[in-house]
């Protein structure tokens, strides 16, 4: 894929929608990425650091005409955004969680929707898809990880200890080996 990037037009628009780092894992997965020269100079991120990582430097028409893909920071007036993500923090840089009393806010003309946790709105029907789609993991799991080391260093707690030294010290309390939960 030819991934595109051009500068940013909008009125007081700085971002990039891509880093050179971005570049770079999108080259090195074998895509062509063509960047519009100076399209990182509203934040600092200099034309050779793309050229550095192999994207290609470009004229705006070339990056507009040779893209297969654009990468842009701005959306039109009227565009809606809904963000199933939200509750782990969302993937849309302008969202944050909303509410059912107020599912709605608008950034720069678009619409954003983020209410968390959209599946409780059919607490049935999620939670039949939900256990029907684990149970069989969680019943494979609960008897491996006696046997699977690998399976052991995932598990958190074990019967109402921490058994994980990072989620421990993360909360300030002393883990229990799995080991020794184990018997």
């Amino acid at each position: 894929m030819i991934v595109g990037v051009p500068r940013e037009i909008k009125p007081g628009e700085q971002r990039v929608a891509l880093t050179p780092a971005g570049a770079h894992a999108l080259v090195d997965a074998g895509h062509r990425v063509l960047v519009e020269q100076e399209a990182g100079s509203g934040s600092a991120v200099r034309d050779e650091e793309y050229a550095k990582v192999g994207a290609s430097l470009c004229a705006v028409d070339a990056v507009w005409s040779g893209a297969e893909m654009i990468l842009v920071e701005r959306m039109k007036d009227c565009a809606v955004i809904v963000d199933v993500a939200v509750d782990q923090g969302g993937c849309i840089e302008t969202i944050h969680a909303t509410t059912l009393l107020e599912p709605i806010y608008r950034v720069a003309g678009v619409v954003h929707y983020g209410v968390a946790n959209m599946p409780a709105l059919v607490p049935r029907t999620s939670t039949f898809a939900l256990t029907n789609a684990t149970l069989p993991y969680v019943v494979e799991l609960a008897g491996a990880v006696r046997d699977d080391p690998a399976l052991a260093r995932g598990v958190n707690i074990w019967r109402g200890r921490i058994v994980h030294p990072g989620v421990a010290e993360s909360i300030g309390e002393r883990a229990t080996p799995l080991a020794t939960c184990l018997g």
